[in-house]
């Protein structure tokens, strides 16, 4: 991975720590969510659809940086 895109990932990690970010013009942007709302879908769970298509979903064992 190049040092741009460790760079890209490391402030990203950074944001979602710390629940948002300053804009160049210092003005902070908030990205906090409800971590309640999230859900962890097993290997073998049937996913809910939503209108006509099926939802595909591929997960890889890799690491941010």
């Amino acid at each position: 991975m190049s040092t741009r895109l460790r760079a890209i990932a490391r402030e990203t990690v950074e944001i979602v720590d710390k629940g948002g970010y300053l804009t160049p013009s210092g003005r902070w942007v908030d990205i906090a969510f409800d971590r309640t709302l999230t859900r962890l879908h097993l290997p073998d769970e049937e996913l809910p659809r939503h209108g006509g298509t099926t939802p595909r979903i591929e997960v890889v064992n890799q690491t941010t940086l």
